[in-house]
């Protein structure tokens, strides 16, 4: 199953970044649902054991896909509710 989060904000694309490495990223919940990342340009390539996917900045907009395992599925409702709260912190920052 994938899931599908398009977070649309009036950041730059290094704000973007620079939200994602030093907000996002470090959170206790976060590092659960994304034990590995690895950018590749404008790409985050995200893994646990939940699943695997795509946080992909673009101007004005993050675009989050996830493929979930079995597992993943399970907490489905959890997975997308922490995606909405990230853009909720998203668009609530200051650059």
């Amino acid at each position: 199953m994938i899931v599908r989060h398009e977070v649309r904000t009036h950041h730059s694309e290094e704000e973007i970044r620079s939200f994602i490495d030093n907000h996002l990223l470090p959170l206790p919940e976060v590092q659960l649902m994304m034990s590995s990342a690895k950018w590749d340009g404008s790409v985050l390539h995200v893994g646990s054991a939940f699943g695997s996917g795509t946080l992909t900045i673009a101007p004005g907009a993050l675009d989050i896909v996830m493929e979930l395992t079995p597992f993943g599925m399970a907490v489905r409702g959890r997975i997308e509710e922490g995606l909405a709260k990230a853009a909720r912190m998203l668009n609530a920052h200051r650059s």
